[in-house]
């Protein structure tokens, strides 16, 4: 343990005197995010049966739990817990809306096309990454997680402008829309009893919900960052109480590989009235 802080102090140290220009910062933001989606992109793998590299570690979570690169499904949730916050620091950051008037069509045309581009990219950075966290199963970290993206939008929002706040929630918007939409289509969550079609209708609603928000971004950044903090929230309470009951992808002792070709479905169960006739979860989650 003194080993790891005095390390972690080195590291401190070595960023604070050496970071000193932007270029600097977008290389490490860079390290950082694409650290993330590649821990985050195999628990996915691991997730659904894919675990190629056979990683998977019985003392580090199970069978049921992922453990990505890291051998213990604690560690893997503790870094994409580090790597979510600055992930969607750099996308508010990257994000450039179009929002000049004065410009020919075509300037705004390209102009919409490369906010649209770039939402879109970090919406999936964050998807992934989101859904990799989720797979671990971790209360504490996603706890975490969740603590330090709502603390974000709430510095933003009081040190900021509501601009800053709309560009984050909007990423956060679309990556929510994405996560439904990939658990709905692989059929680990059934919204409705719909079938997997519906994840293909969350994608549509998610990009065209972003696209019409940069038509008229200087109306619309207000509802924007209202109806993405509720996407978020909504998403939060969809997976976060099943999974905090242990319903979702979760079958039984975890030290005993689920059945691929079984799946029980079990209602999920919240304080909300009414949410278990809406969510169900199918244990395995695709597996």
């Amino acid at each position: 343990p003194a080993y790891t802080i005095v390390a972690y102090v080195v590291l401190f140290a070595v960023i604070a005197t050496h970071l000193k220009t932007k270029a600097q910062l977008w290389r490490l933001w860079g390290a950082i995010v694409g650290m993330g989606v590649l821990v985050a992109s195999y628990a996915i793998l691991q997730h659904y049966g894919h675990d190629f590299l056979d990683l998977t570690e019985i003392t580090g979570g199970g069978h049921q739990r992922v453990t990505s690169f890291m051998g213990n499904t604690i560690f893997a949730a503790a870094v994409m817990l580090m790597t979510i916050p600055i992930s969607l620091v750099a996308a508010t950051k990257s994000l450039r809306l179009p929002t000049g008037t004065n410009r020919s069509f075509q300037r705004r045309v390209r102009l919409w096309l490369a906010a649209f581009g770039v939402t879109g990219l970090w919406g999936v950075v964050l998807a992934v990454q989101l859904l990799g966290i989720t797979f671990t199963f971790s209360r504490g970290p996603w706890i975490g997680m969740m603590v330090s993206l709502l603390g974000f939008l709430g510095l933003a929002a009081v040190f900021a402008d509501w601009r800053t706040v709309g560009r984050a929630t909007l990423v956060l918007g679309l990556a929510a829309a994405l996560i439904v939409a990939v658990l709905q289509g692989l059929g680990s969550i059934s919204i409705l009893g719909m079938g997997r079609w519906l994840g293909v209708i969350f994608v549509l609603l998610g990009f065209l919900g972003v696209g019409a928000a940069f038509v008229n971004w200087r109306a619309l950044n207000r509802a924007v960052a209202v109806a993405g903090v509720a996407a978020v929230l909504a998403a939060a309470v969809l997976l976060g109480a099943a999974w905090f009951k242990g319903d979702v992808g979760v079958g039984g002792d975890s030290s005993t590989p689920s059945k691929p070709d079984v799946e029980s479905t079990a209602s999920l169960y919240a304080t909300a009235p009414g949410l278990n006739s809406i969510v169900s979860v199918s244990h395995g989650c695709g597996r």
